[in-house]
């Protein structure tokens, strides 16, 4: 990688990690603005998770491996709780990882956790989730 004067980095530039991480957290964030909360549609835009979304992505809890399985889940979970709103914290985020604590609420619904993303090359490949629910 080059510098700004012309030379050669020998270790990563200064702003690399801020720069990348800044880059993951507006994925994260597009995860829930755009997806899950797509203009507060109700329903969530599943075209958003191929551009976000590896296809190999995989979620430890409840364990789903790739992306067309978690389609799957969040389809059925969204046909069971059809009024469920998605929110967000302020994220954390550190190299490859984006930690979010989330919210979900409807008529029966009320769970909170805390999600930790990791991501590569611009795209979501895995997640470690813990929640809790209240249904």
């Amino acid at each position: 990688m080059a510098s700004l004067d012309g030379g050669i980095y020998l270790t990563t530039p200064p702003d690399y990690e801020a720069m990348a991480t800044t880059e993951s957290k507006a994925v994260i964030r597009r995860f829930y603005e755009e997806f899950h909360n797509a203009g507060l549609s109700d329903k969530p835009h599943f075209d958003v998770l191929d551009e976000i979304m590896d296809p190999d992505f995989v979620l430890d809890n409840p364990p789903t491996r790739g992306r067309g399985a978690f389609k799957a889940r969040v389809a059925e979970l969204y046909a069971k709780h059809p009024d469920m709103k998605v929110g967000y914290r302020p994220m954390v985020a550190e190299g490859d990882r984006v930690a979010v604590r989330w919210t979900a609420t409807g008529k029966d619904i009320d769970s909170n956790g805390i999600t930790i993303f990791r991501l590569a090359h611009g795209k979501i490949v895995e997640g470690l989730n813990n929640y809790n629910n209240r249904v």
